[in-house]
This record gives C-alpha cells, structure tokens and sequence, in this order.
C-alpha cells in the first residue's frame, strides 16, 4: 500500500504550515488552535479513509489474448469489493519480456462507485510487436476528500502474457531476397471453385475474380476446393541487414498464418531455429508468439533447414 498527497493535499499542507505560524506569532490564538486541530483531525481521517477503501476490493484481469502490433485489444477486469467503495481507479504495468527493467503504466478504468461485484471490460492500449507482461494491476482512490491518494497492488492470480505479433496489414506480399518468405506445400489446390470471397491478407493476386470484384466495388477472390491433407508451408530465412524488411516479411508471414487458422487448414513454419505445425483450426499462439519475438540474424547466419516440424500444436 503507497500513500502520498495529491495536489490539494499539498495546499492544504501549506496552508496548515501558515495557520501554525500564525498560531504561533498571534497573542489571541484560540480561533487558529481550533482551526489547526480541525485540519489535523481531517488530514487523519481521509489517510485512514483512503486506506481502508483501497483494501476492500479484489480484481482479476482477464487474458485478452494475442492482437496485432498497434492494434487495440479488450479484455475483462472483475472487481470483487467486500465493503463498499467509492471514487477507484484501475491501473496496469506493462514490462518487456525482452529483459528491459522499464515498465510502462496504463490507465484502464474508473469506478465512481463499487457496492456489489462487477465486471467491467476494458481496453489495453496498443502495444508494438513482441510479448509483454503484465507485472501488476493497481488500485488507487482519492475517497473520501482528495487530499492524499493511496495505490495497492493486486498481484494477478496467475501471469498475463500479451503476445503481440505483426501487424499482416503492413506486409509488402511479396518475395524478398533477404529475409525471404518462400510459400509452398503439398496443397493440391484443385481446379473446382466452390465458391467466392472477399480478399483477406495473404491472398495470393491469381486467385483474384476480376469480374465480381469490378460488380461489387471491392477485391474479391475464388475459393478453391482443397484436399483434407493439404499443408501451406511458410519458410522465413532470418538472414538480412535491413530491419525493415525484416518487418514486412514478418507482416507477410502473420497473414499467412491468420489465413491458414481462418480457413482450417494445417500450416507449418520454419526458420533458423523454428519448427511449428499448426494443426487445422488449431491454437494459432505458438507460432504468432514466435513472429512476435522473431529477430534478425546476420548474413553469416546458416540458412533454414527446411526439414520436417518438430512441434505440433493440436487444436
């Protein structure tokens, strides 16, 4: 529990300062003792107030999940009282899981007044690309007169990891040399269509329908029929000098992965030191946590062994 004044606390504490001194240099110092006595008597009461209403609350954050880099995501705060509560502010840190020792505080919510369990979804602030954690949830109150503030940390129950993987909108959908993103596979793509769609990210251009993309007024493409064993490879050679182009290869390799869990079909990565099969509709995480964590090499790095996925993730 920290407790420290607010802004008109401080005031008031000066104000307090400057009623002593004259309490102290005035010959008829009745009227300024009883006024002394009563900030005293207040400034007592709101530390204590303050204090007892912090404790009374309980909350637990929910795990909202991978999202892209710069994208917005939500997730539930439960808040637990066990007496009520009033004017409660929710806080978290956020610290890098890159071993940085920074933490960065975000606001989420505030509850003028708490009397009976409530949950309340809010909205974590975007985040860049790599996995963070968040370190502590922070209740704070100014209840009941402003002058001081108190905080508690609530340790979270068990830990939260936000994954945040590129952002496919950003990828260039293209081969590049370096850092290169090689797609193929054992897909047996047939000729039948079974239907059309609108365009997702990693949509190849061939599969385009130019016809009923011109009558709808936005990209549509054919959807093919596809053998049950069919698998999407995407290989990603780390091997680059240029951080920005390591960035759109990453983009073009979430699409990828995003398409594949959308459309339920088993998808494998690889790179220098990933092996990840991603069974149909399976749990995307461990390969967008890879992409979120991903780094480049140098260009005396060894190149991808192409081989077979060590890892497999059931849905």
């Amino acid at each position: 529990m920290r407790i420290r004044p607010t802004e008109l606390g401080v005031k008031g504490t000066l104000l307090l300062a400057a009623l002593v001194v004259a309490f102290l240099a005035a010959a008829y110092s009745n009227l300024f003792f009883l006024i002394i006595a009563f900030c005293v008597v207040l400034g007592v009461l709101g530390c204590w107030w303050a204090i007892g209403n912090g404790k009374a609350v309980t909350a637990k954050l929910s795990n909202p999940g991978p999202a892209a880099a710069g994208q917005r995501r939500t997730c539930s705060l439960v808040i637990s009282p066990r007496r009520p509560a009033f004017d409660l502010t929710f806080a978290i840190e956020v610290a890098s899981d890159a071993g940085s020792a920074l933490s960065e505080r975000h606001e989420l919510t505030h509850v003028p007044a708490l009397r009976d369990r409530q949950t309340v979804t809010v909205e974590l602030p975007p985040l860049p690309r790599g996995v963070q954690r968040v370190t502590r949830v922070i209740c704070g109150s100014r209840y009941p007169f402003g002058l001081v503030r108190s905080e508690r940390d609530l340790a979270p129950a068990e830990p939260i990891e936000l994954v945040t993987y590129p952002d496919p909108d950003t990828g260039g959908n293209r081969r590049q040399h370096l850092g290169a993103v090689d797609h193929a596979g054992n897909a047996r793509r047939g000729d039948t269509i079974a239907g059309l769609r609108e365009h997702r990210p990693g949509d190849s251009l061939g599969e385009m329908h130019w016809k009923a993309t011109a009558r709808r007024g936005t990209p549509i493409v054919k959807e093919r029929e596809r053998s049950s064993t069919a698998t999407e490879f995407v290989t990603i050679d780390r091997r680059t000098e240029s951080t920005a182009a390591f960035e759109v290869v990453l983009a073009d390799a979430t699409a990828k992965v995003l398409s594949a869990q959308d459309r339920e079909r088993p998808l494998r990565l690889v790179s220098q030191d990933c092996r990840i099969t991603l069974a149909p509709g399976g749990d995307p995480t461990p390969a967008l946590r890879w992409l979120a964590t991903a780094e480049p090499l140098p260009l005396s790095a060894p190149a991808p062994d192409p081989g077979r996925a060590e890892e497999v993730v059931h849905a």
